[in-house]
């Protein structure tokens, strides 16, 4: 029997209404094709109620043959939109019948192929592009993968470092810099360097000035005063946080944001809308988002057909007074 130190279990249940644990697990699962009493069914019910029995999703998944989906991300705080879309992703999914569970991992790659392989996953989403080694080594394991920007090109461009060149461009910057988060190496900052870089290239400007930004701030000041004196009149930041790190240090420097310096953000933090001045951004259709995820997860799984149709595009600038 269960005690406070142990959760109750199916085999708890079974003794107590009397049946085997076959039989717990139909009836609680609600088994097509496998019929019971209602008598029997009450008894399962009733004694896992009184037993405050909570069936392990995870073996449940496993069971189905469907399994779980892992989602591999930094160590580190997660924004509220990635929390959002994988709060709705989680959600998409468990409705198809797979469990899907989050891990964060450190730069140990040994400890990830352990973490990740314990869930004895169908697939592994990777929420940024810094883990080649795990990578090669699960599809050397036969487990399907999916990376940031698996996204056919019919269902748009979704560059954000490109969106950002381009607003700028817009607004007649020609100089720009790029501001990395501090934790680059793991929040995926050097794809969007990249991004940016080749943005660069191809509307004919010099390589992008490079610089991580703290976002408390330390040290914003002065990397402000080499970008200005190097002639940068437009920033594109990682994200949102490191953008209002952009902003404190051109206030601290004396500059104009956008007169002097423009900034463009990305996620859409509500911080950014109320910051001085509001900040530009890239913002996130969390719908369109979240459909794209889940086909590209399902397409792994099921050989799902048909992208899904966008009634939105996925990226979009929101214009605020930073350009």
């Amino acid at each position: 029997m269960p005690s406070a130190n142990r959760p109750a279990t199916s085999m708890d249940v079974a003794q107590r209404a009397g049946v085997s644990r076959a039989t717990v697990s139909y009836v609680l699962n609600d088994t097509p094709g496998v019929s019971f009493t209602e008598e029997t069914r009450e008894a399962v019910r009733r004694a896992a109620t009184e037993l405050n029995y909570r069936p392990n999703l995870m073996a449940r998944s496993l069971v189905s043959r469907k399994g779980a989906v892992v989602f591999a991300m930094p160590a580190l705080p997660q924004n509220e939109v990635t929390s959002t879309i994988l709060g709705v992703v989680t959600r998409e999914l468990f409705r198809r019948g797979y469990l899907a569970t989050v891990v964060q991992l450190f730069d140990d790659v040994e400890a990830a192929m352990r973490i990740i392989l314990g869930f004895q996953p169908r697939a592994v989403v990777f929420i940024s592009d810094t883990w080649d080694e795990v990578v090669t080594r699960l599809e050397a394991e036969s487990v399907p993968v999916i990376l940031p920007g698996q996204v056919p090109a019919s269902l748009g461009d979704y560059s954000i470092g490109a969106l950002q060149v381009a607003h700028l461009v817009s607004k007649g910057h020609s100089r720009l810099a790029f501001a990395a988060a501090a934790e680059s190496s793991q929040l995926g900052a050097p794809p969007r360097q990249a991004e940016v870089a080749a943005a660069c290239s191809r509307h004919g400007l010099p390589q992008p000035l490079v610089a991580v930004v703290e976002r408390d701030g330390t040290g914003a000041a002065e990397t402000i005063r080499a970008w200005h004196e190097a002639g940068v009149t437009g920033v594109c930041a990682f994200n949102d946080e490191v953008a209002l790190a952009v902003l404190h240090g051109i206030r601290a420097e004396g500059l104009r944001c956008p007169e002097d310096m423009a900034v463009v953000g990305c996620d859409n933090l509500p911080a950014g809308a109320v910051a001085a001045p509001p900040l530009t951004t890239v913002a996130f259709d969390p719908e369109s988002a979240t459909q794209i995820l889940v086909w590209a997860i399902l397409r792994q799984l099921e050989d799902a057909a048909e992208p899904p149709q966008l009634s939105t595009t996925i990226l979009r600038i929101e214009q605020r007074a930073t350009t």
